[in-house]
C-alpha cells in the first residue's frame, strides 16, 4: 500500500442562505476517506465546512479532490488549507 497525505479542506457556500449541513452530509456520502469533517463559523452568519480527508501519496490528487468537492451543489470556494504525510 503507497503512502497516503491527510488533506485539510474548507469548502465556503455560495451564499448564505445555502444549507451548509446539506453540503456536509454530501461530502459524508461521497465514499471518500474522511478523518474529520465540522461545520465552522466564518463572519456574518455565514459557515464554512472544514473537513480532513485520507488520499494517496500522488500527483494531482488534491487538485481532483478539489473538483469534486466544487462540484457540489451549493459549494462555492474551495481551499486547501494543508497537505500531511502520514
Amino acid at each position: 500500500m503507497g503512502r497516503k497525505v491527510a488533506v485539510s479542506m474548507r469548502i465556503m457556500p455560495e451564499s448564505v442562505e445555502v444549507d451548509v449541513d446539506k453540503i456536509k452530509n454530501e461530502i459524508e456520502g461521497m465514499g471518500l476517506e474522511l478523518k474529520d469533517i465540522k461545520v465552522v463559523p466564518v463572519a456574518f452568519g455565514l459557515k464554512a465546512i472544514e473537513a480532513v480527508f485520507l488520499v494517496a501519496d500522488e500527483g494531482g490528487v488534491v487538485e481532483k479532490l478539489e473538483e469534486k468537492l466544487k462540484s457540489i451543489e451549493g459549494a462555492g470556494d474551495v481551499e486547501t488549507i494543508s497537505v500531511t504525510l502520514i
